[in-house]
């Protein structure tokens, strides 16, 4: 008797293997790690450096070119004419690659003469990356007295509508006795600053003004306007406060900071420029700044912090090309209040370093 063999297929087992299941769970659970993870970093750790590039796509620079012109009155009279103004700035690593060639052909473009630009090079040799000279034509007309009367009439009739005054003299004619008598027997605020340069040396003081709430000079200029050499600047200050009734008076000292007066006391504030491109406008935007603090009445060291932060943003512009803007503001005074925080920090931990150790500091003085 034959047997037969009968074949039996059972059915794959299709179930998934359980190490394939826990893989799959803890890669799912990584990835939910990481993005929490990531999260974390762009909300919490990075927040503030986001923020900042948000505010930077949100605010755009564009440079509005002003229409040029002359400037007429009603009688056709011109108010403002156009002139050439250039500021230079040497880009080349040494002054030596200037050429008498090279020199003579910036010497055309200019309209200057050769020899001084040669002068004027070899003087300033050891400057790099800075304005070596600005050349400019201005227009010393008088002003005319009708014009002069209406600007007077104007002034009062919209001076209602302002809290303050800001009066930057420069010392070329615009503002004349008239015109100051009526600026400063307005009820407001008035800030003055009258500048110093070659075009008005000697004859553009602040004494010309009767009063000031707020006077913002640089020394040379408080030394010219009392015709004074050796008075210190502590001296001078407190001079200008009573010749011109001022509450606060601020002097700049160049790379020394901003000495800085009001009815409270004195302080001086050091100088927050690391590098000095050019420093036209930065004594412009110090009293822009430091006025406002004054008309508000921000503590003096307030005050003087914000004027010389924006003065420094200022120097860092080749002849007010760029404005320093509020984004540009704020983020140099949290890089300078971070950097005072982390020194802060540093000089603590060192104190508690040399207290752990048992060292101490001892302050002599002779007998």
């Amino acid at each position: 008797m034959a047997l037969r063999t009968m074949q039996i297929r059972f059915p794959d087992d299709e179930r998934f293997p359980a190490w394939r299941i826990a893989f799959l769970q803890y890669a799912i659970a990584a990835t939910f790690l990481v993005l929490l993870l990531g999260y974390w970093r762009l909300q919490i750790f990075h927040h503030r450096a986001y923020l900042d590039l948000a505010e930077r796509n949100r605010i755009r620079n564009l440079p509005v070119i002003a229409p040029r012109g002359r400037i007429l009155d009603r009688e056709g009279r011109i108010l403002t004419d156009n002139f050439p103004a250039f500021s230079v700035l040497l880009m080349r690593e040494s002054p030596a690659n200037f050429t008498p060639a090279r020199l003579a052909g910036v010497a055309r473009g200019l309209g200057l003469d050769a020899e001084d630009l040669q002068r004027l090079v070899e003087r300033t040799a050891k400057v790099n990356m800075r304005k070596y000279f600005g050349l400019y034509h201005i227009n010393e007309t008088p002003v005319p007295a009708d014009a002069e009367t209406e600007w007077v009439l104007r002034l009062n009739e919209i001076a209602s509508g302002y809290d303050a005054i800001i009066v930057t003299d420069y010392g070329l004619g615009m503002m004349t006795k008239r015109l100051i008598g009526a600026v400063t027997h307005l009820p407001l605020f008035l800030a003055v600053n009258t500048q110093t340069n070659s075009m008005n040396y000697g004859f553009n003081l602040i004494t010309k003004y009767p009063r000031a709430d707020y006077v913002s000079i640089s020394l040379p200029e408080a030394r010219l306007a009392f015709h004074d050499k050796a008075s210190g600047a502590e001296d001078l200050i407190k001079r200008i406060a009573k010749t011109v009734s001022a509450e606060s008076v601020a002097i700049t000292l160049g790379s020394r900071g901003v000495l800085f007066l009001d009815a409270d006391g004195r302080t001086q504030i050091p100088a927050l420029s690391t590098s000095v491109v050019d420093n036209i406008g930065a004594g412009d935007a110090f009293l822009a700044l430091s006025s406002l603090g004054v008309h508000l009445r921000f503590p003096r060291l307030l005050t003087g912090f914000l004027g010389a932060t924006a003065s420094a943003l200022s120097c860092r512009i080749v002849a007010n090309k760029e404005t320093v803007d509020r984004t540009m503001l704020l983020e140099t005074i949290r890089s300078l209040l971070k950097s005072h925080e982390n020194g802060a920090a540093l000089r603590a931990s060192e104190t508690a370093a040399l207290r752990k150790r048992g060292t101490r500091q001892f302050c002599s003085t002779p007998a």
